[in-house]
């Protein structure tokens, strides 16, 4: 949930598999597979105050692994 509404970013990282992330909620649907650089996934917006859903994943569902998901205020 998003108590502040501002600008954020979600990042994706990992060394066992191409990141892919989605970000829905509040009239928005984003995604990403290699904005985070290599193969790491990430999104930057302004987002409303408000509850949202994130989906983190291999890209093509085949792959597992470690991973981190950070969110950040901008």
């Amino acid at each position: 949930m998003i108590e502040e509404p501002g600008p954020y970013r979600l990042d994706l990282h990992s060394k066992d598999f191409d990141a892919f992330l989605e970000l829905e909620g509040e009239g928005l649907a984003l995604s990403d597979d290699d904005g985070g650089g290599e193969l790491n996934a990430r999104i930057s917006a302004h987002l409303a105050a408000g509850t949202y859903r994130t989906t983190a994943r291999a890209y093509g569902n085949s792959e597992s692994g470690h991973y981190t998901l950070l969110l950040s205020a901008e």
